[in-house]
Parts: C-alpha cells; sequence; structure tokens
C-alpha cells in the first residue's frame, strides 16, 4: 500500500501533515511526497524518512502566482510560464507529468494539499475507475460561513472578508490577463471531461476543493467558526500536532538557548515563522514596541527567532532581556515559555495550545490564514490579537499583562487540547481506508 502525500513545497505545509505521515507509515504504508525541483524540503523530507519522486511542473492553476516562487522548472522559464497562463498550456503539461508519477509509484491513495487543489483535474483520469483513493487535505482552515447567532462584530468582519475576496479575484484578473483560476477550472473541467458530480465548491487562489472528494481539514471543529451548513464533505480529524521534527540548529546557538531557558525569570517567546524576511519593513514599528515593552518586564527574557538573514544584523535592541536566534526547536521554548507572540500560522497556534501558552497573534499576511486564526483565538479567548499597524510599546505591554494575568486564556486553552485529545490519528487512518474510489 503507497500513499502519495501532493503538498505544498514549505515547511509549514510540511509539518503539518507530518504527523499523518508518520501515522500511515506505522499502519504499513509506504509514504511518498511529490517534491518541486530544486526544492530544500525535498532534503527534509527525507531526512524525516519518507521518500521523494520530483516532479518537472507547475501544480495546475498556480502558474504566475506569488507562491510560483516555491517551484522551479527546468523546462520553462518565467516568460513561458506567463505564456502558459494565456493559452492553458500548463493543464496538458501537469497531466502528463502526473500520469507518469502515478504510473510509477502505483499509489493506493493520494492526499492533496488543497493549495494546490486544482491538481485534482490533471489526476482525474488516473483515478476515476480506478483502484486509487484520493482527497484533499487543508493545512489551512477556509472560514465557511458564519451561524445565525454570532456576534455583530464577527458578521461585519465577514462582510469585509466578502470585500477583500472580491477586490483579490479582481487583481487576479488583471494580472493574470483575464484568466483566473475560476476560469481556468472551468476551462480544465470542460476540457477534461469532469461530470458535474465533481463540480467546483471553492474556487480561492489558494482553497481548491471539489463536490463528492472528501476534504480533510487538520483541525479540530471545536476550533472552527459555528457554521450554517456544514458540508457533508469535509471532516474536522485534529491537529494531529507532531513534535518530533529533526531540526538542525547551530550548537552553539542552542546551548545558549538552553541556559536562557534554564535560568531564573519567565519567558515571553516571539516568533514570525518563515515568513520573517519577507515581512522586514512591517515588523520595524513592532519590534521597536518589543525593545520598550522588554524595559518594563525586567522578570522575563524575551526570546525571539526568525529566519536566516534576519534578526540580529538588521535590529539592535537596547534591552538586555532580548535574545534573538535563528530557527530553533519551537516546542522546546513554548514548553518553558508563559506567553507566546505569533503571526498565527496554524501550526504555531496548535503548538501553543498543546502546552498550554496564551497567545498574542499579530497576523502578517492577508493572502493566508493568519487572520481568520487571529480571529479564532478571540473567538474561543485562547489569547488576544494585536495589528501590526498600531504597534506600540504600551498597548504590548497590556497584552503582555492581559494574558499573563487573565487564567481564563489557560483554562481555555486547555480545554481545547482536551478536545482535541479526542481525535484519533488511528481513527482517522482507518476512515481514510473506508473511502470509496471514484466512480
Amino acid at each position: 500500500m503507497t500513499v502519495l502525500f501532493m503538498i505544498y513545497p514549505t515547511l509549514s505545509h510540511f509539518y503539518s501533515v507530518l504527523g499523518l505521515a508518520n501515522a500511515m507509515q506505522n499502519s504499513g504504508y509506504r509514504v511518498v511526497f511529490l517534491g518541486a525541483v530544486n526544492n530544500s524540503i525535498n532534503k527534509i523530507v527525507i531526512e524525516h524518512g519518507f521518500e521523494v519522486i520530483v516532479a518537472d511542473s507547475i501544480p495546475f492553476a498556480l502558474s504566475y502566482s506569488d507562491e510560483l516562487k516555491n517551484y522551479k522548472t527546468q523546462k520553462k522559464g518565467k516568460k513561458e510560464l506567463i505564456l502558459d497562463r494565456l493559452n492553458n498550456s500548463n493543464l496538458h503539461d501537469r497531466v502528463n507529468v502526473l500520469g507518469e508519477v502515478v504510473q510509477k509509484i502505483k499509489p493506493t491513495i493520494i492526499l492533496l494539499d488543497s493549495f494546490t487543489g486544482g491538481d485534482f483535474l490533471c489526476l482525474y483520469p488516473f483515478v476515476i475507475h480506478k483502484p486509487v483513493k484520493i482527497a484533499l487535505i487543508n493545512t489551512m482552515i477556509e472560514q465557511s460561513g458564519f451561524d445565525s447567532e454570532i456576534i455583530d462584530s464577527m458578521k461585519i468582519s465577514n462582510v469585509f472578508k466578502r470585500i477583500r475576496i472580491r477586490y483579490k479575484r479582481f487583481l487576479e484578473y488583471l494580472f493574470c490577463f483575464g484568466n483566473t483560476t475560476s476560469k481556468l477550472l472551468a476551462l480544465a473541467i470542460k476540457e477534461m471531461e469532469v461530470p458535474s458530480k465533481f463540480k467546483v465548491i471553492c474556487n480561492l487562489p489558494l482553497s481548491i476543493s471539489f463536490e463528492n472528494v472528501k476534504e480533510f481539514v487538520i483541525a479540530p471543529s471545536e476550533f472552527d467558526f459555528p457554521v450554517a451548513k456544514p458540508r457533508g464533505d469535509r471532516h474536522y480529524i485534529g491537529f494531529l500536532t507532531h513534535v518530533k521534527r529533526r531540526i538542525k540548529v547551530d550548537d552553539a546557538d542552542f546551548k545558549k538557548l538552553q541556559e536562557i531557558m534554564n535560568g531564573e525569570g519567565g519567558k515571553i517567546y516571539i516568533s514570525f515563522g518563515t515568513l520573517s524576511f519577507e515581512h522586514l519593513k512591517r515588523l520595524d514599528k513592532f519590534f521597536k514596541a518589543v525593545d520598550f515593552a522588554a524595559k518594563h518586564f525586567t522578570d522575563y527574557n524575551f526570546i525571539i527567532t526568525c529566519a536566516k538573514n534576519f534578526g540580529r544584523p538588521v535590529f539592535s535592541f537596547g534591552s538586555k532581556n532580548i535574545h534573538v536566534f535563528g530557527f530553533q526547536p519551537q516546542t522546546y521554548i513554548l514548553s518553558k515559555s508563559a506567553v507566546f507572540i505569533t503571526h498565527g500560522g496554524l501550526n504555531s497556534i496548535k503548538e501553543a495550545i498543546l502546552y498550554n501558552v496564551p497567545l498574542i497573534v499579530y497576523p502578517l499576511n492577508r493572502n493566508y490564514d493568519q487572520y481568520g486564526n487571529a480571529s479564532r483565538v478571540t473567538f474561543h479567548k485562547l489569547g488576544l490579537q494585536g495589528d501590526l499597524k498600531d504597534a506600540g510599546g504600551k498597548r504590548l505591554i497590556r497584552e503582555i499583562k492581559e494574558v499573563l494575568n487573565n487564567g481564563s486564556y489557560r483554562g481555555n486553552i486547555s480545554k481545547m487540547s482536551s478536545i482535541d485529545s479526542e481525535y484519533s490519528l488511528k481513527r482517522f487512518v482507518m476512515g481514510l481506508e473506508a473511502i470509496e474510489v471514484l466512480k
């Protein structure tokens, strides 16, 4: 039995499914990940004990978007990829490449990241009426609706979200020469002769799903917002938090980190994930606020971890209780922290919940799930949401004091962690095996 993971090739997406991949491997499955050309994630996947098969092509309906930077192809340059968007030739190229992959490894199950869900249409000829099961894996939670009883401010937020989505689609229309994600999907459905029973449900550029195709969301349903009409094909499977990661760190830096974490005083942890360097200018004001706040919390050490080429050479902190590191084991730091200030990536939030650490979320990027996750954190009272535009030292001090002194946040996190513990990986693997092949 072989399972093929077709995951968007970044660390955050790989870590999201790492627990699931390990569980399937322990259940006797051969686990293979579809890799991208010259992508550093390939090596990390192999180091974790899985196979990688590299596909020299771009996921369908992803070409000429910001997310293209994580893919390289030996066959085409940027100009050719733009032409692909105009003439839709990427579809045929992707169909041929994925057909070769399926033929080579003969998967029993294909788990496709909804981030690149357009590839379902390219896989369709190889899974319909074939002994191959396919399902979508949603590593980020898309808000699918609001219950009528949710507070008015949340409803207003939903209206603004719809406006932002329309604005984003308008920009996509301009930059993609009219060949939007919706149009590409419609053309592919017609060309691949996909029946209407598999019509598109969600056609956001980075979250594509289809009717009658199972979609598994890597979170407990209780973490999401209440919805008026839950989709029957969407299943929540829990956070699947996996803490045993193989991370290479500088030994001297880690030794210094251990000395601080095991030393006196509380610990306040700050990390903006792998996105830090991309948002350097937006974080400048925030880190000035951190420097100001650290002078107030003299009994606490502020631990900052960040991406390569970011941090110490860029920002100079006057407070002696601020310590900046490159990538370090996040779960180790969280296990000894009193507060976690984060950008709101789902992996970071679920690890904070595992270690019962109250959150202050400062979202960075509206294109992903960070703002939605920040809203979930405040909705379930797991912490607070900050705003980079209004970041200031006095405000940050108030936020830190609130989550430190108000025990209800830890209580709510503990309840969420208890709920999540009821989701069983073994039960999910058994449920996955029960999925019927597409007909």
